[in-house]
C-alpha cells in the first residue's frame, strides 16, 4: 500500500501538475511532493478532497495493487503486491518470490 503512488497515478491520469493539484486541494506544492514521495501522508480532510476530485473512495488509496505474473510451470499465475515486486529488482530474487508466493498463499 502506497497512497502517494496512487495520488501520483491519478494526478497524471487527470493531467494535473503538482502545483495544480495543490491548488485544487488547498495545500502547498511541497505537500503534494511529500505525499507522492511517501514522506508524508494526507490528512483525512485532504484524502476526502482527493477522493472527491478523482472520483474514487478514500479506501482506494490504501488498497494493494497486484501484478499477475506467469508461473514457470503451467498456466497458473501468481498475484504479487506491486510494491513487493518493484522492491525486488534482482531477476533471481524475482524468481524466488514467484516460487514462494503459492506456498505462502496455501499457508494463509
Amino acid at each position: 500500500m502506497n497512497p502517494g503512488r496512487k495520488i501520483k497515478k491519478k494526478r497524471l491520469e487527470f493531467h494535473l501538475s503538482q502545483q495544480k493539484l495543490a491548488d485544487l486541494i488547498g495545500v502547498g506544492v511541497q505537500t503534494v511532493y511529500r505525499w507522492e514521495k511517501g514522506i508524508a501522508v494526507p490528512s483525512r480532510k485532504s484524502f476526502q478532497k482527493l477522493s472527491n476530485l478523482f472520483g474514487v473512495p478514500v479506501s482506494w488509496f490504501f488498497e494493494d495493487e497486484y501484478v499477475e505474473i506467469p508461473m514457470d510451470m503451467g498456466t497458473q499465475k501468481a498475484k504479487i503486491p506491486r510494491d513487493i515486486l518493484e522492491a525486488v529488482k534482482d531477476k533471481r530474487m524475482q524468481r524466488i518470490v514467484r516460487f514462494l508466493k503459492p506456498i505462502l498463499d496455501e499457508e494463509e
